[in-house]
């Protein structure tokens, strides 16, 4: 019986795991930012003068917690991590060491030529970054439109207090809720089309140099995609889909290559 090819990913461990463990953090101190600031909105200062100072100091110790926790990882942790990736890619695609850190068993395609393996290896990329996408977004999709459903029922609501709906506003067009589903979508969308362009190029067969000029395109908007959207991709979801992926990247790679 065959055996499976070793597989050993460090950079994920090593700067990846720090990164989701800032976000989640992040997502934490939101829903507390976003709970302390609705029940602002129910205590009268009035009636429990002390109760009120507490939250509101509660308050305002999320809201810039919160805002530390996202600006060092977008700023440190998310940079760190990208960055090492793509020393290790271009390590891999082009056979030089740029980094001693190395993935084992994931860019496993046989081409020799070097620019034409930095254009399989972003292929490989982005067909497994749409497919995670894809089924993170559905998750996304039900919680953006359960929140702005509540939202709407609120403003709708003449009777609803106008601080409990600016506090609502507040967390449902927030970074977490609304902004990361849309950023989800366009980092899905973007895949697509770098992964259905350069799949076409390979395709076309056009002069070396035509066909070196798209992948370095491909590599740049696919990397320049990444930066902005700054969505780490759910290692349960690729845990789940690999298998099918892999399946699918290997028929994809085999009419490529013969």
């Amino acid at each position: 019986m065959a055996t499976q090819p070793q597989r050993s990913d460090p950079i994920s461990e090593k700067y990846f795991k720090p990164l989701e463990r800032a976000d989640a953090a992040g997502d934490w101190l939101f829903v507390g930012a976003a709970v302390v600031s609705i029940i602002t909105v129910l205590i009268e200062k009035g009636d429990l003068p002390r109760a009120y100072n507490l939250i509101q100091g509660t308050f305002v110790v999320l809201v810039l917690s919160l805002f530390v926790a996202g600006q060092i990882s977008r700023l440190y942790f998310s940079p760190r991590a990208e960055d090492k990736r793509r020393e290790e890619f271009l390590s891999n695609a082009l056979s030089v060491n740029l980094t001693h850190e190395r993935t084992i068993g994931y860019y496993n395609n046989s081409e020799i030529d070097p620019i034409r393996k930095v254009g399989l290896n972003i292929l490989e990329n982005t067909h497994f970054t749409k497919a995670i996408a894809l089924e993170m977004v559905k998750r996304e999709r039900l919680v953006s439109g359960t929140y702005l459903a509540i939202w709407l029922v609120l403003l709708l609501n003449r009777d609803t207090d106008l601080g409990l709906i600016s506090a609502a506003a507040q967390a449902v067009f927030g970074e977490q809720i609304i902004s990361r589903w849309l950023r989800l979508e366009w980092l899905r969308i973007r895949s697509e089309k770098i992964f259905r362009e350069l799949h076409r190029a390979f395709l076309s067969n056009p002069a070396p140099h035509v066909l070196g000029a798209q992948i370095l395109e491909a590599f740049s908007t696919y990397e320049a995609t990444k930066s902005s959207a700054s969505i780490v991709l759910s290692t349960s979801s690729f845990d789940r889909l690999n298998p099918s992926l892999t399946q699918e990247w290997e028929d994809i790679k085999a009419s490529l290559t013969t």
